[in-house]
Order: structure tokens, then sequence, then C-alpha cells
């Protein structure tokens, strides 16, 4: 037998009753998950050869869990709103063996609400700076100055299982949000990559 979820109909996702009492309600609430990385790295390397230079800057973090809010709001089911090609697979009559919950409007399974669903590993490896360049300091050594081309990018590319845009979420302070609500990702606008090339003159 399952507990008692007001609203609840076939399709909607089933929650843990953790006190036993037969009823899903308030008392069935309890801590799940960390945002607090077990620890942070970084790694930088430097590399010459001849006239090139190679410099590369990594950083990361690991253990942690971060709450999927956007993925919440996004897959609520009821219509209103976009939604990812998860909700394809959503269940019905003709589609039982999946988990994820019906479509409805109202959402009277409260479908959405917090849970386990929607806790991420936010654990990541970023390659967060890379750089080449070239000195042609033989070239003008005549000139006793020195000419460098290069190329560079940040934040080339990151490596995690986190579905959201970015998993360095950042904390938002206005309204109720406080430390209170950190590694809940409320959707700040993803870090952009951006590639540059520049040429150095010296004299």
């Amino acid at each position: 037998a399952h507990a008692e979820q007001s609203g609840s109909a076939p399709g909607d996702i089933r929650y843990k009753d953790l006190d036993n009492n037969g009823v899903i309600n308030a008392n069935d609430q309890t801590t799940i998950g960390s945002p607090f990385p077990n620890f942070t790295y970084g790694f930088n390397v430097n590399l010459l050869y001849k006239g090139f230079d190679l410099a590369i800057a990594l950083n990361g973090k690991q253990g942690h869990q971060l709450y999927n809010l956007i993925w919440s709001d996004l897959n609520e089911g009821e219509g209103d709103n976009n939604a990812t090609t998860e909700m394809l697979n959503r269940w019905s009559p003709s589609n039982p063996n999946t988990n994820i919950p019906r479509a409805v409007t109202g959402n009277p399974g409260q479908n959405t609400r917090p849970s386990t669903r929607f806790i991420e590993n936010g654990s990541f490896l970023r390659i967060q700076n890379v750089q080449l360049g070239y000195a042609f300091n033989d070239a003008i050594k005549r000139w006793k100055g020195s000419l460098r081309v290069y190329v560079a990018a940040t934040n080339l590319v990151t490596f995690t299982n986190y579905r959201g845009y970015n998993p360095e979420i950042g904390l938002l302070t206005e309204g109720n949000r406080s430390s209170l609500t950190r590694g809940i990702d409320f959707g700040m606008y993803p870090i952009p990559r951006t590639f540059e090339a520049g040429v150095q003159l010296g004299f």
C-alpha cells in the first residue's frame, strides 16, 4: 500500500512517507543533499618551446549537490510554459513505464514539490582559460623590440553531469533569497564562452 497523496492520480510522482503515518504532508520533509563541495581545486600550466608559449588554467569542485529549480519549472507538465524534450516521454495510459509524470493542468499531484527528483550532482571540471602565443623575437631583434601574436579562449568547456546551464550557479541575494538558498539554481544567465586574438608589440 502507498501513502495517501491528496490530489494524486496515476502518472503522478510517489513520495516517500518518512514518518510512516500513511499520509504525505509537511512532516515527510527532510534535509537532502549539500551545496558545499568536499573540495575545490585548480591547476595552472605554463609551457614554453622556442617561440611558442601555452598557458592553461583549470578549476573545479567535487562532491556537492545542486537543486535544479529550472528543470522543475520547465517540466511541470501544465502546458503553460516551455518544456524540455524530457516531457515527450511523460506518463500516459499508453506510456506507463516512465519516470516522467503526467501532463495535467493545475498540478494536483504536486509533482514539482521539492524532492530528490531535482537534486543533481554539481561536480565539474572547467577549462577556464587557454592562451597560445608565438613570439617573433629573432625576426625583429634588429629593431630591439618584440612581437607576439596569440589566440585565447575563456570558459572553453565544462565537464559535468549537471543538466543546467552552469554548475557554478552563483548566489542570489535579492528578495527572500539568501545564503539559505545556496545550491538552488534560479536560472542565472550562463557564463559566456569567449574567444580572442591579439598582437603584442614592444619597443
